[in-house]
């Protein structure tokens, strides 16, 4: 997975299971390709990954940050 950013963000497809993204939330995803020129994979900011101990794991807007642990960095 070279090239691609682990990101969380506050998914309703992931999370609540909608059929579409509210566009607020879109928003982080968005910017974080758009600066880095990489591509964007959501992840699940409380799980653990055996990743995270050698892969960052970003949060970047929204309210998202009472979901997240000290494994996450917030890109801002």
């Amino acid at each position: 997975m070279a090239g691609v950013i682990r990101l969380y963000w506050w998914s309703e497809i992931h999370i609540q299971k909608f059929s579409k993204e509210n566009y607020g939330d879109l928003l982080g995803k968005y910017l974080v390709q758009k600066i880095s020129g990489k591509k964007v994979r959501w992840y699940r900011a409380h799980k653990f990954y055996l990743r995270n101990l050698w892969q960052p794991l970003y949060v970047t807007i929204g309210s998202v940050l009472e979901h997240i642990g000290s494994h996450c960095t917030v890109w801002g």
